[in-house]
């Protein structure tokens, strides 16, 4: 669905088995980026019978981008990890995403990438360094503030607070 015409029915962008969910068009909408899993195997007959029953349980997911059309749909993380809560960047390319690629459980922290680049996977940059939860970054519209989750500073384990941080580029 094209943003600029709400009065446009819904389509469906993806059809492949496995979970997709968490898209967000970048800032000018000309792309979206989204969280998927992808199961084979074993692990795709798993995913058959808990859909069956109306549930899901995606445990590794990779990070995709396409064309707000679904067009030039691409995997560009391929780390093996929960990869979640993408988001585009103000400058309409790059990427922040939560990943608990090196903290592992449900120790996760911010990266960024450029998922366009030649080697997407070559530009990951960590942008939080906590033992704890940190994740669902969003820009202010200006693109000067970072919001995001994180179980810092909580009163007691599992909560939840917001930061606000200025984004220097």
């Amino acid at each position: 669905m094209d943003p600029s015409t709400p009065d446009e029915p819904p389509r469906q962008l993806t059809d492949l088995p496995g979970y997709d969910g968490g898209a967000f068009f970048s800032p000018d909408c000309s792309r979206l980026v989204w969280r998927a899993s992808r199961p084979s195997g074993e692990a795709l007959e798993e995913y058959r019978a808990l859909l069956a029953d109306n549930l899901v349980r995606p445990s590794h997911m990779e990070i995709y981008v396409a064309n707000a059309d679904g067009s030039d749909a691409r995997q560009v993380t391929h780390n093996g990890a929960a990869n979640f809560a993408p988001y585009f960047m103000p400058d309409n390319r790059r990427i922040l995403f939560a990943s608990s690629v090196e903290g592992g459980g449900r120790n996760f922290d911010l990266y960024m990438m450029d998922p366009y680049a030649e080697d997407p996977e070559a530009t990951v940059e960590r942008v939080t360094q906590s033992p704890v939860f940190e994740s669902f970054p969003v820009f202010s519209p200006d693109g000067r503030y970072l919001v995001f989750a994180s179980n810092r500073a909580g009163k007691k384990r599992g909560d939840t607070n917001l930061f606000i941080a200025e984004w220097v580029d």
